[in-house]
């Protein structure tokens, strides 16, 4: 029988993600270049003397993702969730010109409160939040948190490009 680790530790998530690798542990320690046993003793949550760096759980995680390995960054939400932070995936909004970033951050914005209202009555109605309704919400949600991050990132851009400019 195979033990049942927990997603909710990063150690156990890696070691979870790790053996969901195409070909397993072994597979991913020969892509990675690395001996496959000392790999396996590194990622193993029951071994105490043996360590992943943060490059080499990067490096899992990436190939992981590159092999659509389900829930491939699950060990990244754990940490993230151990020092009550959140971790999401940052949508593709470089090659959106600024000015419609910022029309697109403002629309964004007007959903969110839409979504605050949505949320406000659905608990009203039965006091419970279902699966599709938060699928929905946790999606505009996260699309507002990239572009904002975005339209940030280019506010300090253009503030660095007009400083000294009369």
């Amino acid at each position: 029988m195979t033990k049942q680790y927990s997603d909710l530790d990063q150690h156990e998530a890696l070691y979870n993600v790790a053996r969901d690798y195409p070909g397993g542990i072994v597979a991913l320690a020969h892509r990675m270049g690395r001996n496959a046993a000392v790999l396996r003793q590194k990622l193993s949550p029951d071994v105490k003397t043996h360590y992943t760096y943060f490059e080499e759980v990067s490096e899992i995680m990436e190939k992981c993702q590159g092999a659509n390995v389900p829930d491939s960054l699950a060990p990244l939400y754990a940490m993230n969730w151990r020092h009550g932070l959140i971790a999401f995936p940052m949508p593709e909004v470089s090659n959106i010109a600024d000015e419609e970033l910022t029309q697109s951050v403002c629309k964004v914005m007007a959903k969110l409160g839409a979504t605050a209202k949505e949320i406000g009555v659905s608990l009203a109605n039965d006091g419970k939040i279902k699966e599709d309704e938060l699928e929905l919400i946790e999606e505009q949600i996260q699309g507002a948190l990239a572009a904002t991050a975005e339209l940030r990132h280019r506010v300090h851009l253009r503030a660095q490009q007009d400083k000294g400019k009369a």
